[in-house]
């Protein structure tokens, strides 16, 4: 990948099971401008969330819905030092049953995440799509 800083970010997520929720908090807030503008997109519409604050608002309601393993195979769509676009490959479980199904796997939704990267290097946006079939 030649975008580090969302390498940085991805590989983040890592944390989340390895080090915990504070560790993951503390490495992402390093990445994220603090005019950040994360936006999640699924069945339940758009949530967009302001600020990094704003990012982990976004991230704890988006995981009332969602779960994912944080191991996910990536597709990069888009890979320049100021635009990342990455379709994430991987079974999602939902949290709330959807159609009476508490997974999603693989070929059953389209999950894509898009960054913006300012010429501070920090990440000032990100929209997360997922489409269940």
């Amino acid at each position: 990948m030649k975008n580090k800083v969302v390498e940085k970010y991805l590989n983040n997520f890592s944390l989340i099971n390895t080090q915990g929720m504070e560790a993951f908090a503390k490495e992402q807030s390093k990445l994220l401008s603090p005019n950040l503008v994360a936006a999640t997109t699924d069945y339940r519409g758009t949530l967009t969330e302001h600020g990094i604050d704003g990012f982990f608002r976004g991230l704890t309601e988006w995981s009332k819905h969602f779960q994912s393993n944080h191991q996910s195979r990536k597709e990069f769509l888009e890979d320049t030092p100021t635009r990342v676009s990455v379709r994430v490959l991987n079974r999602l479980g939902l949290v709330i049953p959807v159609n009476g199904r508490s997974a999603s796997e693989e070929n059953e939704h389209v999950w894509t995440e898009e960054f913006e990267v300012g010429p501070d290097g920090l990440i000032t946006g990100v929209h997360v799509t997922v489409q269940l079939k």
